[in-house]
């Protein structure tokens, strides 16, 4: 099993060394990012945080998200945010 995922790993992120520690990122190029990136997005990313940051809050009754993250969602080209 650790070889398979190894395996995955590689196909899917772009490793780089420093010291000892092994660093990765997500290969834009790997046919697999789009649908990854947003799993990624809609587990992590600002809508899940602010939901449950903000269902703490009383009278909240909308929230928006604007900026980069918002343009990237809507299908605007650009890198992604930050």
């Amino acid at each position: 099993m650790h070889r398979e995922v190894g395996r995955l790993a590689e196909s899917v992120t772009i490793p780089r060394y420093a010291g000892r520690t092994r660093l990765i990122r997500a290969n834009p190029e790997n046919r697999l990012y789009p649908p990854m990136a947003e799993i990624i997005t809609d587990t992590y990313g600002p809508r899940p945080v602010l939901e449950d940051l903000l269902a703490e809050v009383d009278g909240i009754e909308a929230a928006y998200i604007y900026g980069s993250w918002a343009a990237r969602r809507t299908g605007t080209p650009g890198p992604p945010p930050e």
